[in-house]
């Protein structure tokens, strides 16, 4: 490749990336030149608004997308460039052997880049499965809004979050969402699992870090709610596994494992235990602390 095939060829990788500039600014400008004034608008929504389920796995699943999609089109074209690079700057230089060396390097980063991309595909195919769970036992709890509960998800704690909270006259419940695929042709022995203590005995293995998991998180709620509120309540942990039948064996009773389909039958028939003014004061710090999602300025 001569000096001005390589010249013509920067040029036209140039204009491709001005082009996709040019094509992206239309979501969000990337520059703030113009050749005439505009006038400065705004969004009409003023405070943050309330996390939805699911929000922490989406973003995850949003940013390692497009990482992804960057890492397929340089494995896609790392031989293209290889060759180009072989052909315009080492081939003519370097004699045949050079080839060789080439070609063993090419090999090696666009195999390592294959392994590397493909573990996170499967990554992301993880999470995918996680939002659907955590999608359906948000739509499954704000059913409880009908008999007078407050419910918020994806609440941000101190270096995780709880995946939904509940509020209302039976107290204040951390709810933990796992999802669990089952195994095809087991049938209703298939669907299946068995508390015992703090493990949970599913058909094809044992979890001992769900529940475990779903304590720490309540009683980092809990805490908050002493600190915010000033008051001294409880958070009840619970885990929820969606699609799963959950039989009860000799347990210490500190952690409620449901299936969340028609979570009624677990919250409103409890002992009332916080007034009016009490779950105002929760719900309105939790609130707060879940209004994480900041109102969309395209100008």
């Amino acid at each position: 490749m001569t000096i001005t095939q390589c010249i013509l060829f920067l040029i036209a990788l140039g204009m491709g990336l001005l082009a996709l500039a040019v094509a992206i600014s239309g979501f969000r400008p990337i520059w703030r030149i113009t050749f005439w004034k505009k006038k400065e608008k705004k969004s009409p929504i003023k405070e943050n608004l309330l996390a939805y389920p699911g929000k922490t796995i989406m973003e995850r699943i949003e940013d390692k997308s497009l990482d992804s999609l960057f890492y397929g089109l340089l494995l896609v074209f790392m031989p293209v460039l290889s060759w180009l690079v072989y052909s315009g700057l080492i081939g003519n230089r370097l004699g045949r052997f050079s080839l060789f060396y080439c070609g063993g390097f090419t090999l090696a980063v666009t195999g390592a880049g294959c392994l590397l991309l493909r573990k996170r595909f499967r990554q992301l195919r993880d999470w995918r499965f996680g939002l659907d769970a955590e999608l359906a036992v948000g739509e499954e709890l704000n059913k409880l809004m009908r008999h007078g509960f407050y419910i918020f998800h994806d609440l941000q704690a101190d270096g995780f979050n709880i995946d939904h909270v509940i509020v209302g006259p039976p107290g204040v419940f951390a709810v933990e969402t796992k999802a669990r695929a089952k195994i095809v042709g087991r049938g209703e022995e298939g669907a299946k699992v068995l508390q015992k203590g703090k493990v949970l005995k599913f058909p094809n293995g044992f979890d001992r870090e769900s529940i475990p998991q779903a304590e720490n998180e309540a009683k980092w709620l809990a805490d908050f709610i002493r600190k915010s509120v000033g008051k001294d309540i409880p958070a009840q942990a619970v885990l929820a596994l969606p699609g799963w039948y959950v039989e009860r064996g000799p347990h210490d009773g500190t952690v409620l494992v449901i299936n969340p389909k028609s979570p009624e039958r677990f919250f409103t028939k409890r002992q009332i235990t916080l007034d009016d003014q009490t779950i105002q004061q929760v719900v309105y710090q939790v609130e707060q602390r879940c209004r994480t999602i900041k109102p969309f300025d395209p100008f």
